[in-house]
């Protein structure tokens, strides 16, 4: 079709609306890995899930086999007081760009939370409602989910408490008068209003928070006040469901015009954006019916595709909720302030991540003033100021029509813009003001050339250090990590790993129980076992030079982790694809040393 019949913006009829949300686990070969439980690393049922989510969004958690999945009337009532979308052809940014290219964007801003959040919003506020709960819980990072949800529980006549990153809480206070507006309580996080907060204030002092721990204490009150329960506006199965409208919107306004993209383009935080904009493109190509080139975007700051591990992780800082198996930079993660508060989270989605790790889609990490040049550069030309999130794709379509333009190619490339960033203008001001924002990879060096991935305190103590009573649960997460850091400090190399059997000796975590000597007693045995297992092991996996080479620091590393598969049960082992994944304790720094070899245990 005559490409002039094109117009400016697209926008379907209300007839023509998605009646169904698409559900691409439904054709994936490999399915996504489910949430573990954190007490017995076994996979959550729907009982247990129900204990924290409303229970037909837990239906829709489990389900890998619906394709479609019906919107309730009412939800679509909702949708059409902001939906359909517009699509609309950046003819002005092409112009300006001298592109060959042809630019599409999918804008998501035209409602009052200036975001595509509400889409799942009204989704669980709707199924709180109808399973007859007095409210729910929730984070938000830059606050556009925060608003949505307050807004749809506006609607429906439900209480909602909001726990928002303290950087955006401080940064973004006319989003949080927005919730309050619509009626929600908003505290900044962490906060010490619950447990989880104060332990996590206690740990790092001064926290510009983060989305994990803002997860946690929502999760934390919603499991400890009668009549709630916890809503999430990104990385669940559930919510890139509900985000899958935005897809199939997109897919029928193309297909009317005889449009397919080359390359589709999102920002990534949770990946509920992301998730959903590919959706019915994605499953097209695993059905093999059509290919395309999907690029995830996220920020340098908190870059987990790009320098995280395909691993079970924990959902929150906290460590309270369900193990995910995603690309993780590490529960106990918290990356430096960003404007794009929205994307401040150490995990991936599990549907993504596991796209991502079958080589469906590919993944690219960008600098914050790079990403406001881009956003300058598009709210100039193209009359929309875009939020800082949604900047991150507009950055690198801008550089796919840059080198269409180099060779001369007509790719149709397709992005979202998930929001609008009029409640960012903290952030543009100091763009505007040439502040130089903080490097982003900077704190993600630091932290993954000194750090953990701990998946479970208790089975940490269980299987390494035999001096951890699980039962009574004995030792604070404080007390865990100063523990962990002076065992680290004072020994340099592998070959000092039996002089931690001191430390084992003295036990100075047991009780006057008998029975518990004589088990410690038996762990230290396994221990001796263990220094025999390193020794044998010495040369067939090249420890010493791979200790030579990467510092004393990942030996010491090396020998945590080795002990702990000497240990660890064989359920708790996932030996795939060239890559180890332990189930009580991983090192990143270890991960990426091993990752190119295949080891049999």
């Amino acid at each position: 079709m005559s490409e002039k019949k094109i117009p400016y913006k697209i926008y379907l009829e209300e007839s023509e609306m998605p009646k169904t949300w698409y559900n691409v686990r439904a054709d994936m070969k490999n399915k996504p890995a489910p949430l573990l439980n954190p007490e017995t690393f076994k996979p959550m049922t729907e009982e247990e899930l129900s204990v924290v989510f409303c229970e037909e969004l837990v239906k829709q958690e489990l389900d890998n086999e619906n394709r479609y999945i019906e919107i309730p009337e009412k939800i679509r009532d909702f949708y059409k007081m902001y939906r359909p979308a517009p699509l609309i052809r950046a003819y002005c940014l092409e112009e300006k760009l001298q592109t060959p290219a042809k630019i599409y964007y999918k804008f998501e801003g035209n409602n009052t939370s200036g975001s595509h959040k509400l889409n799942s919003a009204i989704a669980q506020a709707y199924y709180a409602k109808d399973q007859g709960l007095k409210g729910v819980t929730t984070e938000t990072g830059a606050g556009q989910w925060g608003t949505a949800l307050s807004m749809a529980c506006s609607y429906l006549d439900l209480d909602c408490k909001v726990y928002m990153v303290k950087c955006s809480y401080e940064q973004k206070p006319f989003r949080r008068e927005v919730m309050r507006t619509y009626g929600a309580s908003v505290t900044p996080s962490p906060s010490e209003t619950t447990e989880v907060g104060r332990k996590i204030l206690a740990e790092h002092p001064g926290t510009s928070g983060s989305l994990g721990c803002a997860i946690s204490e929502a999760v934390e009150v919603a499991t400890h006040t009668p009549g709630y329960r916890y809503v999430l506006g990104s990385v669940l199965n559930q919510v890139l469901l509900h985000q899958s409208v935005i897809g199939v919107e997109s897919k029928i306004a193309m297909d009317k015009y005889g449009i397919k993209p080359d390359i589709i383009i999102g920002c990534a935080g949770g990946g509920s954006n992301l998730g959903g904009l590919i959706s019915p493109f994605m499953g097209e190509k695993l059905r093999g019916e059509a290919d395309y080139q999907f690029i995830a975007v996220e920020p340098a700051s908190c870059p987990s595709l790009t320098r995280g591990v395909y691993a079970y992780d924990y959902c929150d800082t906290g460590m309270v909720c369900p193990l995910s198996k995603m690309y993780t930079l590490g529960s106990g993660f918290i990356p430096s302030a960003s404007h794009a508060g929205g994307l401040r989270y150490h995990g991936m989605s599990s549907v993504l991540s596991q796209l991502y790790e079958d080589g469906y889609m590919e993944a690219r990490s960008v600098e914050q003033t790079e990403v406001f040049k881009a956003a300058e550069k598009f709210a100039r030309v193209e009359g929309i100021l875009p939020a800082p999130e949604s900047s991150h794709a507009i950055k690198v379509a801008i550089d796919e029509a840059l080198k269409c333009k180099e060779t001369g190619e007509e790719k149709t490339i397709f992005f979202g813009l998930t929001g609008t960033g009029y409640f960012d203008m903290f952030a543009y001001g100091r763009y505007n003001d040439g502040t130089e924002f903080p490097k982003g990879y900077r704190q993600v060096d630091r932290f993954l050339n000194g750090s953990f991935v701990i998946f479970s305190k208790q089975s940490v103590y269980n299987h390494i250090s035999g001096n951890y009573d699980a039962r009574h649960n004995k030792m604070s997460s404080i007390e865990f990590r100063h523990y962990i850091g002076t065992m680290r400090q004072s020994y340099s190399t592998i070959k000092k790993f039996t002089k931690f059997l001191s430390i084992y000796q003295k036990n100075p975590f047991s009780t006057k129980d008998k029975k518990e000597e004589v088990e410690i007693h038996r762990r230290i045995e396994e221990s001796c076992k263990f220094d025999k297992f390193i020794e044998e092991n010495w040369d067939k996996w090249c420890l010493k030079e791979i200790c030579d080479k990467n510092n004393n620091h990942v030996g010491i590393q090396l020998a945590y982790f080795f002990r702990c598969l000497h240990s660890v049960e064989k359920s708790h082992l996932d030996v795939k694809n060239n890559q180890i994944v332990a189930g009580c304790i991983v090192s990143h720094n270890v991960l990426s040393v091993l990752k190119f070899r295949k080891r049999k245990f």
